[in-house]
């Protein structure tokens, strides 16, 4: 009786994410989609760096620990870094945002922020930031822009 449960409810899961495909259903159930930070790209913040992709994907890396936040999720071939865990002391939370206490009692925000890299030429990559939150969106992308320009040393601004 329960495994007939269970197969129906695994069923209607899959079922009901297929409109983005099977594999995006799969993810989806198991809590590893980036579908709707991928769709949120579009709302995003964006910025060209004069940098190399590399350069630019192990700086942000390097970055994370310093704001702090989390790396949830990264592929450096998809040119995607997922992060979490940012603290909401360093910026304003939205009403419905999921907040967890830590240790050291300080609230942290598991909204994720996604971060999509493209490679324009050789010395030139552009960074997207994506969130599902507004506040953590402009906090996370300037931060990070501002911090990937002074580890780079590059003064000169590239908006898109």
């Amino acid at each position: 009786m329960r495994l007939s449960r269970l197969i129906i409810l695994v069923s209607v899961v899959l079922l009901s994410a297929c409109a983005h495909g099977p594999i995006e259903g799969v993810k989806s159930f198991l809590g590893v989609s980036t579908r709707s930070l991928e769709d949120a790209r579009a709302t995003g913040v964006s910025e060209i760096f004069n940098a190399d992709y590399d350069t630019c994907y192990q700086t942000i890396l390097e970055l994370m620990p310093e704001l702090p936040a989390r790396i949830y999720m990264q592929n450096k071939t998809k040119g995607m870094i997922v992060a979490l865990g940012f603290r909401s002391t360093n910026f304003n939370v939205n009403p419905g945002e999921e907040i967890l206490n830590d240790p050291l009692n300080e609230k942290i925000d598991t909204t994720e922020l996604g971060i999509f890299l493209t490679k324009i030429d050789t010395n030139s990559t552009k960074v997207e930031f994506s969130s599902l939150s507004a506040s953590l969106l402009e906090f996370a992308s300037e931060k990070i822009s501002k911090n990937l320009k002074a580890k780079l040393n590059i003064t000169k601004e590239s908006h898109e």
